[in-house]
């Protein structure tokens, strides 16, 4: 969500923050090798998003969200394995790579949005997340 949006949202509460957010992107970042480097983007999908009026003129929003967590290779000879297979590695078809890999992971969000002139902040209901790609780069 671009930054100029953040305070409509509710923060107190909100799991996915801590789950997958900013400080959990840093650690991870922190936590790699100097001889691969971490990138994280994401992408809307098209028609994804699915809204409903609640009684008191506010909505719960259902929406998609894909994240890319792309790891390149940054000094000659070195290699990037994935831990614990899973998920990941079946995709991929391999545990390693010399050049990078993308994992793509989807969201599930859902969100209550209050209605209109209401000083309530946008509330993340529940989300869901689970790896839907992989490849090498």
């Amino acid at each position: 969500m671009p930054a100029k949006f953040a305070s409509q949202f509710e923060a107190k509460g909100d799991t996915l923050r801590t789950a997958v957010g900013a400080d959990y992107k840093a650690k991870t970042k922190a936590g790699l090798s100097a001889t691969a480097s971490l990138a994280y983007t994401n992408e809307v999908p098209k028609d994804r998003t699915i809204a409903m009026a609640t009684n008191d003129s506010g909505a719960i929003v259902w929406t998609n969200l894909n994240e890319f967590e792309t790891t390149k290779v940054v000094e000659a000879g070195a290699e990037i394995t994935l831990k614990g297979g899973g998920a990941a590695e079946a995709l991929l078809g391999a545990n390693a790579s010399k050049t990078g890999i993308q994992i793509t992971y989807g969201y599930q969000l859902a969100f209550f949005v209050p209605p209109a002139g209401s000083d309530q902040k946008i509330r993340l209901l529940g989300f869901a997340q689970g790896i839907i790609g992989a490849k090498e780069v």
